[in-house]
């Protein structure tokens, strides 16, 4: 983030950035769905 703040970086240098917290909020959010239905059945 503070490469943005300094450079005006494009999508190009956060690239591996953006990609790891997208698995992780896809990781996160399967994670929530599997525990719902476990609790709710």
């Amino acid at each position: 983030m503070r490469m943005v703040m300094l450079k005006g970086s494009g999508f190009s240098d956060l690239r591996s950035h953006f990609l790891i917290m997208s698995l992780f909020a896809v990781l996160y959010n399967l994670l929530a769905v599997r525990s719902y239905k476990k609790t709710s059945a």
